[in-house]
């Protein structure tokens, strides 16, 4: 006997048989309750939060504070679950749990389970492959013990999702054949385990059995306890009964992939979702399964999280009670030859039943015509008959975005009003300026330069038709500055100022600033707008001696950077940026700078020449100790700020008030130049910023809830640019690319 057994050993799980157990005289039913708490979240909003006992199939929820309590639970050993949803950082992300060793319920005492710590939920994915030389398609891989299923493409490749982190062992099945041997499968905490690889031989001839034992929790062991076998490809049901002892035994079921649910009147029904059976083999419960007194709210399924039943394991929008092939994606629900069994399950390899000239065999979408095989998020079904093409858990009939994971479905995620210019290496490697719109059919890109050397630090221009940005040439010592509207064709206009390296520009009151370096410091130049076209000679206004560099004087500021303009605290035009303290110069070190400490970051609330200037010394949180620098340039927001350290950078915002920072990308190693678009008025922006992926830095844009507000939130990610090497620079540009493809 092997499958389930196996599954049960390799979990650490200490179940009970049934066989050993006394439940005579039958104790009365018990109280359960714990509390939950999230790993490295602590004190997250935990609303929500689903917690099973298993093997009785009793689920309820937790509270904001992670508290829960079941009533009326029957004597028993009980695997425990946690699946939940949590908002991190403005971000929703999973976490889960399955314990190791049960919860050991002997009533009339309440059971307290202490405190269940959930970690991230990981994945598994890899390959399976047909030992015959067909094709894999209609084939279901399963983790043995659990729910979690997901269907083989025409590639035969799997992914499995949102499985709490520990040791699982994987099988595949499919009609004719035999239960691909198991792949045991280590699933780290937020991370996908090493790619498995599985394989389907053909079923011999023969049959398989199942046993097990299943009891009435309080008063225990009964005759005539109902267990239904259903083959979850062929829909096909067998039944069997319990004897005095609880025992039950059905010998005659055809290999393959089943469920069971075991109901008596007055009772809730129990079951599990996978179960595989082999020819020449029996199958023996991991546990036994106590069905306690019915309470009226019985799932439709018993290892269904959701209380209202509506299980729809293929995401078809179908759900499993109703689909006619409930594991493989069918919305259409096609049955050409009317035996209640859908298509998509009666094995069509070989064939093209919707004509489109691609075979089954080699088809993602065998029912729906899609001759080209688009495939959006390259999962195995094609866009054709993908009920989910983002794979963002929202089907693509209620998704406002559905080719953009959008799990929050907010429509600003696929319909950006303004463009994005950001900075992003070519082909060759040389660093050129792109600009990207988002619509719903998907992303409209413009290559606005395409010289070699470097292109980056864009900032809208003040006829907010284009960006001035800062470039080198291969050769060049330093950086010069340049301009380029946002339209098809447009040449760009460069501007040698003489200058060692100038850098960042920034248009704010009628000036064009930008930082440049001077001997071993950098200062803040401006010059008078409008610029014209070369020759240019213009005149630099006297914002040098007001943001000089103070050489190496002790106390004393040493170099200024990264200007940027906004409505910050006054209806007049507000200049912020960096100013460097305690940084020492190195000049024999190839002009690196030493003990770069602390940067704080000023604003100006006129740039008149007599306005007052404000020098904001957050407190900053001991867990960050980092400098301050680059702020957004959005009008009328909260300042977002860049905060820097040797250990990263993250985004925070300021909180007047109580003059601190909070950081608004936790658990980022690299978070930078942050760039706020935001709804005037509105609850919602976008904001994009360089952030770490992989070892590389790509562009990212999140829907910012509240923008207008320090207590703003992050959600809806979409990454922009995919490699590697840096990608940054990003900037906000009210220009439509709608003509663009």
């Amino acid at each position: 006997m092997r499958g389930l057994l196996l599954a049960g050993a390799v979990l650490g799980l200490v179940l009970a048989c049934g066989c050993g157990r006394d439940f005579s005289p039958p104790p009365g039913p018990s109280v359960v309750q714990g509390d939950l708490d999230l790993e490295g979240e602590p004190g997250a909003d935990l609303s929500g939060a689903r917690v099973r006992l298993l093997e009785c199939g009793l689920s309820t929820v937790a509270d904001s504070q992670g508290l829960f309590r079941f009533e009326a639970v029957p004597s028993g050993d009980f695997q425990v679950q946690v699946d939940a949803t949590v908002l991190v950082g403005g971000a929703a992300q999973t976490f889960s749990l399955r314990r190791a060793s049960p919860a050991l319920v002997r009533g009339p005492a309440a059971t307290d389970l202490g405190t269940l710590l959930l970690g991230r939920a990981g994945s598994a994915a890899g390959a399976l492959s047909m030992a015959d030389g067909t094709s894999p398609l209609g084939a279901v891989v399963f983790v043995l013990g659990g729910e979690r299923t997901a269907a083989v493409g025409y590639n035969g490749r799997f992914e499995l999702e949102r499985l709490p982190a520990g040791t699982w062992l994987l099988s595949a099945a499919r009609p004719g054949y035999q239960a691909a041997a198991s792949v045991e499968v280590v699933v780290p905490a937020g991370g996908a385990a090493p790619e498995a690889t599985l394989t389907l031989e053909p079923a011999p001839p023969g049959t398989g059995a199942v046993s097990g034992v299943v009891i009435l929790g309080n008063p225990g062991p009964a005759p005539n306890v109902a267990v239904e076998l259903q083959d979850r490809m062929s829909l096909v049901a067998y039944g069997a009964r319990t004897d005095g002892q609880g025992g039950f035994r059905r010998a005659d079921l055809p290999p393959g992939l089943y469920q069971l649910v075991a109901s008596h009147p007055g009772y809730r029904s129990v079951g599990l979702a996978t179960l595989e059976v082999r020819a020449g083999e029996e199958t023996s419960l991991p546990a036994t399964l106590v069905l306690p007194p019915d309470t009226g709210a019985n799932p439709s399924y018993p290892w269904d999280g959701d209380p209202s039943g509506d299980l729809d394991d293929d995401l078809d929008g179908v759900a499993d009670l109703e689909d006619n092939c409930p594991l493989l994606a069918n919305p259409g629900q096609q049955d050409e030859d009317g035996d209640g069994l859908g298509d998509a399950c009666e094995g069509l390899v070989g064939a093209d039943p919707d004509g489109d000239g691609v075979p089954s065999d080699r088809d993602n979408c065998p029912l729906a015509v899609n001759p080209l095989q688009e495939n959006h998020d390259l999962d195995p079904l094609g866009d054709a008959c993908d009920t989910d093409d983002d794979e963002d858990g929202l089907l693509d009939r209620d998704d406002t975005c559905p080719l953009l994971p959008n799990p929050d479905n907010q429509p600003l995620v696929c319909n950006w009003t303004e463009s994005l210019v950001y900075a992003a290496q070519d082909e060759d490697g040389h660093i050129q300026l792109w600009a990207a719109q988002m619509k719903p059919t998907g992303l409209a890109t413009l290559q606005l330069t395409a010289e070699p050397g470097e292109a980056w630090g864009a900032s809208l221009d003040e006829t907010g038709q284009g960006v001035y940005f800062h470039q080198r040439r291969p050769g060049d010592a330093g950086f010069r500055l340049c301009r380029v509207r946002v339209t098809p064709g447009a040449v760009p206009v460069c501007y040698d100022l003489g200058e060692t390296s100038v850098m960042n520009p920034a248009v704010c009151a009628g000036q064009l600033m930008f930082d440049a370096f001077v001997l071993d410091h950098w200062e803040i130049h401006g010059l008078a707008l409008p610029l014209g076209l070369p020759p240019f000679a213009p005149a630099e206004v006297g914002l040098e001696a007001m943001f000089s560099g103070m050489g190496l004087v002790p106390g004393r500021p040493h170099s200024f950077r990264y200007p940027r303009c906004g409505l910050g605290m006054s209806v007049n035009p507000t200049l912020s940026f960096s100013a460097d303290f305690f940084g020492t110069f190195d000049p024999l070190g190839g002009g690196a700078f030493l003990e770069q400490e602390t940067q704080w970051v000023m604003y100006s609330p006129e740039l008149d020449g007599r306005g007052t200037f404000l020098w904001m010394n957050p407190t900053i949180p001991p867990a960050l100790g980092c400098a301050q620098h680059r702020s957004t340039a959005a009008s009328s927001s909260a300042p977002i700020l860049e905060c820097q350290s040797m250990g990263g950078s993250w985004l925070v915002t300021h909180l007047t008030q109580q003059n601190t920072l909070r950081v608004l990308t936790p658990g980022v190693a690299r978070a930078e130049q942050p760039a706020l678009w935001a709804q005037d008025d509105g609850p919602l922006g976008l904001l994009a910023y360089a952030r770490e992926r992989d070892g590389s830095l790509d562009v990212a844009v999140a829907v910012v809830t509240n923008p207008y507000d320090p207590q703003m939130s992050l959600s809806s990610l979409v990454w922009l640019t995919d490699g590697a090497g840096w990608e940054g620079s990003p900037a906000w540009v009210p220009v439509s690319l709608a003509e663009v493809p």
